[in-house]
């Protein structure tokens, strides 16, 4: 996002995971829509393989580009207010991808191995008083997502684990790292989330060494 703010024309959307991303467009634009993705991808190379049919959430202020994406095939759903289903992605994906990228598991690891779906249980809850203290009313129960999306997506390497295998930076700063700072600022304390960040960190420093 850093990198092409400068080069951005007209009315910018991003389709990013993560907290702080679309923040910092606004922030440097005055203006910037966010929207969801839950469509499960694996790439490799210049492949991109479809594993788990999802949709795209997108602002009622945005229509335009809806109708685009829509007549193209994707499965569309517009809504008022972005920022529940923005945070309710962050939290599922604070869940199932350091978790997995840990292990170097494919998602399905959430729902297979009872001591991973407690540590995605520990991340939601712990999220979850973020959310409530930021006065955010989720679209859904966040644990019930984050089970059906591990179950929808459980043959799928996460982005997080695909990063670290072809040595990439994560996104874990916007995911893990954005509830941390939020609770910071809120009050709330978050130390799983702050264990997986740093690991998820330290894991990233090791891959360029």
């Amino acid at each position: 996002t850093e990198a092409v703010i400068s080069k951005i024309a007209g009315i910018p959307v991003a389709f990013q995971n993560g907290i702080g991303g679309l923040e910092l467009i606004k922030k440097r634009l005055g203006v910037g829509y966010g929207a969801v993705v839950t469509y499960g991808i694996t790439r490799s190379n210049n492949v991109a393989e479809v594993k788990g049919i999802g949709e795209i959430i997108l602002p009622s202020s945005v229509g335009e580009v809806a109708d685009v994406l829509k007549a193209g095939g994707a499965n569309i759903r517009v809504v008022d207010n972005i920022e529940p289903y923005r945070w309710l992605k962050v939290i599922v994906n604070a869940a199932i991808n350091p978790i997995t990228a840990i292990l170097r598991a494919r998602n399905g690891v959430i729902l297979e191995d009872p001591n991973a779906k407690a540590l995605a249980e520990a991340v939601v809850k712990e999220s979850i008083s973020v959310v409530n203290r930021l006065n955010i009313k989720l679209p859904s129960d966040p644990l019930d997502e984050t089970l059906r999306v591990a179950w929808a997506t459980r043959n799928n390497y996460s982005s997080m684990l695909q990063d670290i295998i072809n040595h990439r930076k994560t996104e874990v700063d916007y995911i893990n790292g954005a509830i941390v700072i939020k609770g910071r600022e809120t009050g709330v304390e978050t130390p799983i989330n702050y264990l997986f960040w740093l690991l998820i960190k330290a894991l990233e420093g090791s891959i360029y060494k």
